[in-house]
């Protein structure tokens, strides 16, 4: 078959085909490969865990971090929080542990930042602009959105908040099989890479499908209330915040997308409720009928009131 020109049309139709077929192995090629750790690298060949400028006190301070809040006014899990829990796991698989940096360079190492903190190069990635966008949905469904991508030089964690970071280093340590599977050291699933390179090869996006995510102690447990804090006798146990800490990250229970609510989450609201009701005298809002006065004035009770 010839085309107006008089040469062979079939040979350049073929030549579209082996084209296009080239673009779609490309655009479906595996991520590449980002070698963490090596079995014989030592502590000024390994690469570091970088955090974007001005994040100094979490590069200082990672080791003690902060208190996972379970009330409303409480914090979700941040930034010491996800790099302790990155560390930690690279260190239990490896007997390494990585340094951590705080600089405007983000081109190397294992990257954890937020989009707003991240480089221009970094907000301006098509897949993380698509991985962490707003659905549509609502107006919450994005705000643990994540990303994360393995490069040559770097492997790129980017989200939207910090409890977004703190639910991608959980997928990042679970693609090669690290996962903590409950309180205490012996709950722990650690795959041996002290003979072996240690290396992450995904590209993934992520969000979760519950916005709040709470399996709570009660009084007080995860802070010692009851159960054991402080020095131990056993240096293979740990105290229960410690413990408590790791699970609820790598639970994925530590992080929220919208702010705590109602009901026992709100107790901590009660004596700011009533003081604001008696000022305005006002009870709008309440769903049940809702009288002000002194205890001396309360009607008796009756059939009506205690069904």
């Amino acid at each position: 078959m010839r085309d107006s020109t008089g040469r062979v049309a079939i040979a350049r139709t073929g030549f579209h085909i082996l084209a296009l077929l080239a673009l779609s192995q490309v655009a479906n090629a595996a991520p590449a490969t980002y070698v963490a750790v090596r079995p014989d690298a030592n502590a000024t060949r390994l690469p570091p865990i970088e955090l974007p400028a001005g994040e100094g006190a979490v590069a200082t301070g990672w080791r003690t971090p902060d208190a996972i809040g379970l009330g409303p006014s409480e914090p979700a899990c941040g930034k010491k929080n996800a790099v302790h829990y990155l560390n930690d796991a690279i260190r239990r698989m490896t007997g390494k542990e990585l340094p951590v940096v705080s600089r405007a360079d983000l081109s190397h190492g294992i990257v954890l930042t937020t989009l707003a903190e991240a480089t221009p190069d970094i907000r301006r990635d098509a897949g993380v602009q698509e991985a962490l966008r707003n659905s549509g949905a609502d107006e919450d469904n994005a705000n643990e959105a994540f990303f994360i991508r393995t490069e040559a030089n770097r492997t790129l964690v980017v989200a939207n908040t910090d409890s977004g970071l703190c639910d991608a280093v959980v997928e990042l340590v679970d693609s090669v099989g690290y996962e903590v599977l409950g309180m205490g050291p012996d709950w722990i699933h650690v795959p041996d890479f002290h003979g072996r390179s240690l290396a992450f090869s995904m590209e993934r996006a992520g969000r979760p499908g519950i916005y709040i995510r709470r399996l709570k102690p009660t009084t007080g447990q995860q802070k010692g209330v009851g159960t054991l804090v402080g020095a131990l006798p056993d240096p293979e146990d740990e105290p229960v915040n410690a413990s408590f800490e790791r699970w609820s990250v790598g639970a994925r229970i530590a992080g929220t997308s919208t702010p705590l609510y109602p009901g026992h989450a709100m107790q901590a609201y009660h004596r700011a409720v009533l003081e604001r009701m008696i000022a305005t005298r006002s009870t709008a809002g309440f769903l049940l009928p809702t009288r002000l006065g002194p205890d001396a004035a309360r009607p008796p009770a009756s059939g009506s009131r205690l069904t």
